[in-house]
């Protein structure tokens, strides 16, 4: 992941950006049902069940949140991604 990736991940983290697709790739299908996949982590979670937000508050109480969600990035984003990008592509 580039540094600019990297950064984007992290303050997604940290402002509740991150969105529920991504999640569901760290907690699994269930993680913030009936959302959208591009539903805002800050948009559902008021409305999380108890299981789904025991998992995101324990990760995130143990800094383990922003190292999965870095993870679940670079798993969904192939590097051709990029450079297509930084060609105007």
């Amino acid at each position: 992941m580039d540094a600019t990736a990297t950064r984007a991940a992290k303050s997604a983290a940290s402002n509740g950006n991150t969105l529920a697709g991504t999640l569901r790739k760290i907690y699994g299908k269930g993680f913030s049902a009936g959302y959208p996949e591009i539903a805002k982590q800050s948009e559902v979670l008021l409305q999380l069940n108890e299981a789904s937000l025991g998992q995101l508050r324990r990760d995130h109480e143990t800094d383990h949140l922003e190292h999965k969600i870095d993870q679940a990035f670079e798993a969904s984003v192939h590097p051709s991604d990029f450079s297509a990008r930084a060609e105007g592509k």
